[in-house]
Formats: structure tokens, C-alpha cells, sequence
């Protein structure tokens, strides 16, 4: 064997090792969830998805070297794109179409059994809601046969709500002394975050480099694709609110009573953090 041969035998094993590589690189990433989702009407369409088919300049968010998902030369300008998810087992879907639209009553064993169906038994059990609600003011995307290039900008609101089954008592209840004749623990808590982003994308084949036929792929063409951002943070707020509530209707002889015992920490980052410290300048000036 002479050094030609070996030489290219050495090249077809070490593209070999970079395709197996980054096949099992996308796999452990899509597990861990680490790609950062992009809501479009599309993407939202497939499940959510779009890392394998989503081009123009929304390829930036997704994949890059999407923006050379076809060959043939492509303009793409987009204005204000909008996108919204929500997800979480707040929103109970079928507890709702069960006892929320049918014009029932919701008293006696039918606000017992809807919670209980809602939140399990226990008055400390908790459950949460998501929502992501982006915009892309502007995108723009210009492929050629060979390269492509993308600018895209985007604005993005997350939120994690909790309640706990104390509080969805209270509102449902009310200031109910018989529900909250012995203390029930009433808890929610907040998280948002807002932060603008700009990207630039660039993608390219790379037909320079040949890949040869696997057994289960065919004629595998190579492209890569890159498209770093600049973050900026414009809000976040984590709000944590716990409390315990007791209501004595007087029946004993006493007077009637509400215990409310509560604790609470803000933490705030922006507009919000400005706004509460001009509150207490001015608190404090009046005092």
C-alpha cells in the first residue's frame, strides 16, 4: 500500500468519525433540550420542531445551516413575525371541559371532585403554566448556490407560573370558614424574563469536502453554518410568595378572625427594579 492510498483511506475514516460525531452530538443535545426553541406559524405546525426544515433568516434561531437548505438563490425579508407557546399541567385541558363548560354548578362535591381532579388531595400540591411569546421585528435572509447570509433580530418573553391547591381553593372558596377552619398553605410564585437578541447568520456548502456512501445514506452532502448573537437583557423578575390561612368564623365565642401568615421575596433586574425604587424614595419622602 503506498502513501497515496493510505492517505486516502485515513481521510475517508476520519469523515466518517466527524459525520458519526456530529449525528450523535445533535442527538444528546435535542435530549437535553439544549437548543433554544423559535415559534413560527410553521414550526408550531410540525409539533414544535424545525431544526431539520426551517430556512430563511429563522434559521438563526434554529439551525444555521439551514440557510442552505436549498440550492437555489433566495431572498427572504420578514416583518414582525410573531410567535406564542403555552404548556403546563395548569392548564388541565380536560378538567376545564369537564366541569368549566358545561354550565354546571361548581359547589359542593363538584368544586371538591374538580380540584381533587386538578391538583391531587393535597392542599400543598402544586402546579405550573409556561408561555414563550416572541417577535422578530425584522429578518433577512440572501442565498446563493453555494453561501447564504442572514441578519435577524428578536424579542422574547418567558413566564413560569405556579399555584399551589391552597390558593385555588382561596378562589374558588372564597373566605370560606369551614374550608379554611385549620390553617391551609396558600402559595404562588413568578418568573419572567424579557431579552432582545441580534444575530447574523452565514451558511455554506461544503463541496469541497466528498463524504463517502454509508450503508444506510446516499450522495451526503456537507454544510455548515454559524450565526452568533448579541443578547440583551431587558427584564427579569422572580416573584415567591408563601403563605398560611385560617379563618375562625366565632363559633366558639370568640371573634371572628382571619389568620393570614405570609412571607415573600422580589428579585428584580430592569424597568421594574427602577420603578420600585423611585416607589420608595418617594415613600420615604412623604414619611
Amino acid at each position: 500500500m503506498n502513501f497515496t492510498d493510505y492517505f486516502n483511506i485515513m481521510k475517508k475514516n476520519i469523515i466518517l468519525l466527524i459525520v458519526l460525531f456530529g449525528i450523535t452530538s445533535t442527538v444528546l443535545t435535542s435530549t437535553a433540550n439544549g437548543q433554544s426553541r423559535h415559534y413560527t406559524s410553521q414550526s408550531i405546525a410540525m409539533g414544535s420542531g424545525g431544526t431539520a426544515y426551517m430556512d430563511g433568516f429563522n434559521a438563526n434561531f434554529v439551525n444555521p445551516a439551514n440557510l442552505m437548505l436549498d440550492t437555489h438563490s433566495k431572498t427572504q425579508v420578514g416583518l414582525f413575525n410573531i410567535g406564542f407557546k403555552a404548556g403546563g399541567n395548569l392548564a388541565n385541558i380536560s378538567v376545564y371541559n369537564k366541569y368549566l363548560t358545561t354550565g354546571q354548578l361548581i359547589d359542593g362535591d363538584t368544586r371538591v371532585n374538580m380540584l381533587n381532579d386538578w391538583f391531587g388531595e393535597g392542599s400543598g400540591n402544586s402546579r405550573e403554566l409556561s408561555t414563550t411569546f416572541s417577535i422578530a421585528p425584522l429578518g433577512v435572509s440572501h442565498r446563493k448556490s453555494n453561501q447564504a447570509f442572514s441578519l435577524a433580530s428578536r424579542v422574547r418573553v418567558s413566564e413560569d407560573f405556579a399555584i399551589n391547591k391552597g390558593m385555588a381553593e382561596l378562589l374558588f372558596y372564597g373566605l370560606d370558614s369551614d374550608k379554611f377552619e385549620n390553617a391551609v398553605p396558600v402559595d404562588f410564585s413568578s418568573n419572567t424574563v424579557a431579552f432582545a437578541e441580534i444575530s447574523v447568520g452565514y451558511a455554506r456548502h461544503l463541496d469541497f469536502v466528498k463524504i463517502p456512501d454509508l450503508f444506510f445514506a446516499k450522495d451526503i452532502q456537507l454544510y455548515v453554518g454559524a450565526a452568533p448573537k448579541y443578547l440583551y437583557g431587558i427584564y427579569t423578575a422572580n416573584l415567591d410568595f408563601n403563605s398560611s390561612l385560617q379563618i375562625n368564623d366565632g363559633s366558639d365565642g370568640s371573634n371572628f378572625s382571619i389568620n393570614h401568615k405570609f412571607d415573600y421575596s422580589l428579585q428584580t433586574i430592569g424597568e421594574l427594579s427602577r420603578q420600585l425604587q423611585a416607589y420608595e424614595a418617594a415613600y420615604n419622602q412623604n414619611s
